[in-house]
């Protein structure tokens, strides 16, 4: 087997399906990881829709009860682990930090392309992550 610089990723070692216990998929078509009873094996497929990984969890998805798995994603995983509600108080701070510090740079040093960049790049996304974690927690 050929040495690459990049991805040179170490090989899995093959599971049954039967040996699956758990399996971690985000928006239906992002594969995280398979867990079994002694194995977390991570995945972690690009957001590159791969028809590939659509037809892959397609066919786990409809074997989940003959062989008595679950399919969960990642915030409920993080519930499982007793994470999310800390989670979300500290994505709740350091949203609102984020908008303070944005407001006083743009009061203090004036209204910059730059600083606005910051709004635009990082608040939305922590916006989306909280509106996830509230989900998550309202269905608990």
């Amino acid at each position: 087997m050929e040495k690459k610089v990049f991805f040179n990723y170490k090989p899995i070692k093959p599971i049954k399906i039967s040996e699956i216990k758990t399996i971690v998929v985000d928006e239906d078509q992002l594969i995280r990881k398979i867990k079994t009873d002694n194995n977390i094996i991570y995945i972690n497929n690009s957001k590159i829709r791969s028809k590939d990984a659509i037809k892959f969890i397609h066919i786990l998805k409809s074997n989940t009860d003959k062989y008595n798995f679950r399919i969960i994603d990642s915030w409920d995983e993080f519930a499982e682990n007793g994470y999310l509600k800390i989670a979300y108080k500290i994505n709740s701070f350091v949203l609102i930090g984020s908008i303070i510090v944005a407001v006083i740079f743009i009061i203090l040093k004036g209204f910059k392309p730059a600083l606005l960049s910051i709004l635009l790049l990082f608040i939305p996304q922590m916006i989306l992550y909280k509106k996830q974690m509230k989900n998550k927690i309202d269905t608990q």
